[in-house]
């Protein structure tokens, strides 16, 4: 995604000094900030946008917040402005970018203990959002994240966070078996899970009825015993202004917990929702959104985006499980 001829992007963050005068000029010749507010500004600059002549046609600032929105998590906010005559998707992608090399290279040299974890952005043109409507922009790695009180859209991009039980791909284990049943849950099969959730103690018997259309994939341990479920529930997500999505639980049985097979339920879901997504047959949701309950799995899994499966975190509930959301490749938002 190319700026156009002769404009580059300078990485000047820390190290503005130089640019204050010019950055001040900027700002406010654009109406876009006050002198003071401008002077205020200066030290939080990220990286600079300059045509073929030196002249500063964008800028983009971060500042360190506990966003309660996202947990309380250490955020880097982000600003940009860009005049109307510079203001393209291409220019935000450029600034955006080194920013988020900025904020990665501190956040190694650091660690998550100090530096930021994330990028929230706030979309300063809502047209924007209109023209390029996916959920998820690769370009960026900014996840939708829905919008704030005042109805402005907002995104997310998480750094790369090292370790945690997410990061790690796991081969279902020797007998162990999976089935699709999406869709195709016979009386037999009902029987059997709500027998299998009540043995384990997982939900009541009139919730666990009503739970077994949304039975998505099975697995089996190797005496063919029913050893996990992965369910997929179509509603509204309240997180996410009410988008529909498909909210994805995995349980598995307490002997097999130390195994790969909730691991397994759970991505190979969303594989086989991707390829429905893909073929058309599927298209009620963009994605999926799930809630971490397990207290355990909140702290082996809490980096901001897991690595092999990309599942984005936005917050916690009223009741501190994780909320995360994962996009179908290529799903578009309804405006």
């Amino acid at each position: 995604m190319a700026l156009p001829q002769g404009y580059t992007v300078e990485k000047v963050f820390g190290q503005t000094g130089p640019l204050a005068d010019g950055l001040v000029r900027f700002w406010v010749g654009n109406g876009a900030l006050d002198e003071a507010g401008a002077r205020q500004r200066v030290n939080h600059v990220a990286c600079v946008l300059k045509n073929g002549n030196g002249d500063i046609r964008g800028v983009c600032s971060i500042v360190a917040t506990a966003l309660p929105l996202l947990g309380n998590r250490n955020i880097w906010v982000y600003r940009q402005f860009l005049p109307d005559t510079d203001r393209s998707y291409e220019a935000f992608v450029a600034l955006f970018n080194g920013t988020r090399e900025i904020a990665q290279n501190l956040l190694e040299k650091e660690g998550a203990q100090k530096a930021p974890t994330g990028i929230f952005v706030i979309l300063p043109d809502e047209a924007m959002a209109r023209r390029y409507p996916q959920a998820f922009w690769p370009e960026t790695a900014l996840f939708y994240a829905g919008r704030t009180s005042q109805g402005q859209h907002c995104r997310i991009a998480w750094l790369d966070e090292p370790g945690g039980w997410a990061d790690v791909h796991r081969e279902l284990e020797p007998g162990f078996s999976m089935e699709w049943v999406f869709g195709k849950v016979d009386e037999k099969l009902a029987e059997e899970i709500v027998s299998f959730w009540l043995a384990e103690g997982a939900i009541k018997e009139d919730r666990a009825r009503q739970r077994v259309p949304e039975a998505a994939k099975i697995g089996r341990d190797p005496n063919g015993t029913l050893a996990g479920v992965c369910t997929l529930q179509y509603r509204q997500t309240p997180r996410l202004n009410n988008m529909p999505l498909w909210h994805v639980r995995a349980f598995v049985s307490k002997p097999h917990r130390r195994s790969s097979l909730a691991f397994c339920l759970l991505h190979t879901t969303v594989d086989d929702m991707q390829v429905l997504y893909d073929t058309g047959e599927e298209r009620r949701a963009p994605g999926f959104f799930m809630e971490v309950e397990n207290p355990s799995l909140r702290q082996l899994t809490h980096q901001g985006l897991w690595a092999y499966r990309r599942f984005a975190y936005l917050g916690d509930d009223a009741r501190g499980n994780h909320l995360r959301v994962q996009y179908f490749k290529g799903a578009e938002l309804n405006f």
